[in-house]
Order: C-alpha cells, then structure tokens, then sequence
C-alpha cells in the first residue's frame, strides 16, 4: 500500500507538469539554452508569423517519507515531445498571439521505488495527454539578446506572469526553453505525508511561415 500511494502521487506530480506548455520560473538566470549555445546563430529578431511545432520536456519527481525506521522513495522521470501539433502564432515586438494551438503527449514515465535506498520495483506508465485547441494573446519583453520574460500570462492561457525563457533562433526555427523546481508537501493516505521534489525543462519549437 505505502508503494502503491507514493507511486500514484508520483505520477500524478509528474503529469501535473508534463501537461503544462510553459512553466512558471520567475527568474531569467537559471534557466538552459535550447540550442546548447549561446542563443543561436543568427538575428535574434523574433517578430513575425510562426507555427506551432512541438512541446517537449524532461520532468522528475521525487517523493519521499520515512515511516517505522524506513524511508520510501519513488523517483519518476520523463522525457517526452508531443504529436499532431497544430495552431499559429503571431509575435510582434510585445506581444505573442497563439491561435488554435493543440498537441497530444503520447509516451512512457518510469517510477524507480526504493525503501531505505535499495532499489525495490521498476513500474513503466503511460502518458496519455490531448490539449484541446486553444487562443490567447501574452505580453513579452525582450530581457537580452537570448531571453524574454512574460509581463502576463504565457503561451499557456491557464499559466500567469512571470515566465522567463531563453530564446535560440536558427534560421526558421525558434526554440524557447523554461525550467521550474518545486518543492511541496502531499499527502499519500492514512495521515502520512511526503516531501516532493520536482525539476522540468520544457522547450516548445516554432518554425517561421
């Protein structure tokens, strides 16, 4: 039972952030570089019309107790891009307008449950995700050359302000990468509690039309 409820809290902490587009980091200086680099090679003007390639990400979740002298833990990780993409977007020099913006998250987590470090069970889960189409307007401002931070809301309209991402334009290719940590406190049944710890970097790709 102590498994089976870390293990659900686990994946259920995991899709929570799998099935946000952009994620909410109120700093600019923690976060990656999509393209690995500097920012990309080439002008770093993004304005313009752009469609909607693809979201991915890369999430962990560790949850954690300790109950009669055992400490349980699951780690669940996934590394996931999203299939039939679909939508545009408008950016100007403040503005960024998502129009019927949809993707679908089809693939695999896996939960490593361990019990005072020992490696205990492997269990694989599917991701099965369909964000429904979707329009919204977000204010930008462009913090430096490879970065910009969201004044409102992000591309997500269920995300507020405060986004920071780094920018890599290649050629038509735009990459815009975020990253969040986050630590809480769940609860996984009969008064017990866990702590939670949660990293994703998410990248969504848009290709110039």
């Amino acid at each position: 039972m102590k498994k089976t409820l870390l293990v659900l809290s686990a994946f259920i902490a995991i899709m929570i952030v799998s099935c946000q587009k952009e994620l909410n980091d109120p700093t600019i200086t923690g976060l990656t570089n999509g393209s690995g680099g500097s920012g990309g090679a080439g002008s770093t003007n993004i304005t313009g019309n752009w469609k909607f390639v693809s979201i991915s990400a890369v999430t962990q979740s560790t949850a954690q107790f300790s109950l009669a002298g055992t400490i349980f833990k699951t780690v669940t990780n996934s590394d996931y891009t999203s299939i039939n993409n679909t939508g545009t977007v408008v950016i100007t020099g403040n503005s960024m307008t998502a129009t019927g913006v949809s993707y679908k998250v089809a693939d695999t987590a896996f939960a490593f449950y361990y019990e005072n470090n020992v490696l205990m069970d492997t269990i694989i889960q599917a991701i099965n995700f369909q964000l429904p189409s979707y329009n919204t307007v977000s204010t930008y401002k462009q913090v430096s050359q490879d970065s910009i931070y969201f004044t409102s809301q992000g591309l997500d309209p269920s995300a507020g302000g405060g986004q920071g991402y780094r920018i890599a334009l290649n050629g038509n290719i735009l990459k815009m990468t975020t990253s969040v940590v986050k630590d809480t406190t769940i609860n996984v049944g009969g008064g017990v509690t866990a702590s939670q710890h949660e990293t994703a970097t998410a990248v969504t790709t848009l290709q110039r039309q």
